[in-house]
């Protein structure tokens, strides 16, 4: 008996794919301390929900330890072309390495219709992304607040805009994945 309760239990939970399939709302936060990037990308590979946009955020710090999070994450899911980060940081002691993890990473791609994930800042969108028509299906949002308007309206014009920080965003409209 208490093994029937146990698989009955398991089918009634659900995986990461289903959730985000089931998501009531198009803007969900996941807990970094819940589940990891491999998971999250792995779940919009099966959902078809490429292209994506990763939206960083502005310091160069933050920038280079999710940019090699991110990278852990797409080798793992054999997602190693198409690649595109498209913003810098000041080539001084803080932003050289960032800059020079992107060459070495050859995250230096031009977009184009084949770019599978593209990269850009939490500040502003750089214009050529614009005039490409360049449109992705979900948008992953690392930084802790989005710090222009721009950025936020390209967010709104996706229909799947996963926040995956250590704390919930404060926006209301934002469904927490648990």
């Amino acid at each position: 008996m208490q093994r029937l309760r146990i698989t009955l239990r398991k089918k009634l939970e659900k995986n990461l794919v289903e959730k985000i399939a089931t998501r009531s709302t198009s803007q969900i936060f996941l807990s970094s301390q819940k589940y990891n990037l491999t998971e999250i990308i792995s779940s919009l590979h099966k959902l078809n929900r490429f292209p994506l946009l990763v939206i960083f955020d502005s310091t160069p710090g933050k920038s280079e330890k999710n940019l090699e999070i991110l990278r852990n994450a797409l080798i793992e899911n054999n997602i190693n072309t198409g690649v595109g980060i498209y913003f810098r940081h000041d080539n001084d002691t803080n932003g050289k390495p960032f800059n020079e993890q992107i060459s070495q990473f050859e995250y230096n791609q031009p977009l184009n219709n084949n770019t599978t994930v593209a990269g850009i800042t939490n500040l502003k969108i750089p214009k050529f992304l614009l005039k490409l028509k360049w449109q992705p299906k979900s948008v992953l949002v690392l930084a802790q607040v989005l710090n222009s308007n721009r950025v936020k309206l390209l967010t709104n014009y996706c229909d799947l805009v996963i926040h995956y920080q250590d704390k919930k965003p404060l926006k209301e409209a934002i469904e927490e994945i648990v």
